[in-house]
């Protein structure tokens, strides 16, 4: 049978709740370095759950036989590129789609990276833009300056959110993988974790909490 868990991640520990009691899930290799500002972000990836703090390497919990257990630690998330930590990561469709990137200390508040697509149960086995052999790729939205904050699929687009606009993400498949477009050039997020998705008689929208208003985003226009 299947089990629901709670998790909880801490500035330096990840816990998980399985109904009666908590569980340290901690990586084997040591604490996070995560800010109770910042917090984590977290999205799961066929079956995968991966979470990411802007600090470490985005985290992953393995599964076992098929389906999760309180006795597998969080690791870093395999195959992803060395000093490197991402803001925010999320997933859309078969990909990960990481945002706002640290390379080697330096920031690229604005640089959205996506890793080639993943198998079911297993996470994606590339994030190398660079090769011609695998989907992975980057791409900045340097339209607006400010940094990009967060992300979440709306339908068959993933919408992502900067601190003062938003921007629409689509497949287009080979050899560019993705699309941009600028959909607000004025309305950007608060901060991650500041969207929500709902539904009513018109379809799927996203609502937003943004900086001094709230807003709702139905794909076409906010």
């Amino acid at each position: 049978g299947s089990s629901n868990y709670w998790i909880i991640g801490g500035t330096a520990k990840i816990y998980v709740h399985n109904g009666s009691s908590w569980t340290d899930i901690t990586r084997s290799s040591g604490d996070y370095s995560a800010t109770a500002k910042e917090g984590w972000t977290s999205t799961v990836l066929g079956g995968v759950l991966i979470m990411a703090n802007g600090f470490d390497d985005p985290q992953f919990w393995a599964l076992s036989s098929g389906v999760p257990s309180v006795s597998t630690k969080m690791a870093d998330l395999s195959n992803w590129p060395a000093s490197t930590e991402a803001y925010s990561v999320r997933a859309f469709r078969s990909f990960l789609i990481a945002l706002n990137i640290k390379k080697s200390s330096v920031p690229y508040t604005r640089l959205v990276k996506w890793s080639t697509e993943g198998a079911t149960q297993a996470v994606p086995t590339s994030w190398d833009e660079t090769s011609a052999t695998v989907d992975a790729g980057e791409y900045e939205l340097a339209d607006s300056k400010g940094k990009i904050l967060d992300g979440m699929p709306l339908a068959d687009a993933f919408m992502i959110y900067k601190e003062d606009s938003t921007y629409s993400m689509t497949y287009v498949g080979t050899p560019f993988i993705f699309a941009f477009r600028q959909l607000s050039p004025t309305v950007g997020a608060l901060s991650k974790n500041c969207i929500a998705e709902f539904s009513d008689e018109q379809g799927t929208k996203h609502f937003i909490f943004g900086n001094g208003d709230m807003y709702v985003n139905d794909g076409r226009q906010i």
